[in-house]
């Protein structure tokens, strides 16, 4: 089950990725959702996990939902 802290986030990407067509950097999501990157990155640590999204790691703009 998602929070809403999380569906907050996952909207956000979703917008981002349509508008630019590659995906938003932690600080990006910080920007637009008013979280702190340290939250955003523990939130995107959960979604991943949960299998909500899927990440390259070590590279920027690889979020995607899945």
């Amino acid at each position: 089950m998602l929070s809403e802290r999380q569906r907050h986030i996952l909207l956000f990407i979703k917008s981002f990725h349509e508008d630019k067509k590659y995906g938003p950097t932690i600080r990006e999501i910080a920007d637009g959702t008013g979280y702190s990157p340290t939250t955003v990155r523990n939130e995107l640590i959960s979604l991943e996990k949960n299998g909500f999204i899927t990440r390259e790691k070590g590279k920027y703009r690889t979020i995607v939902i899945n």
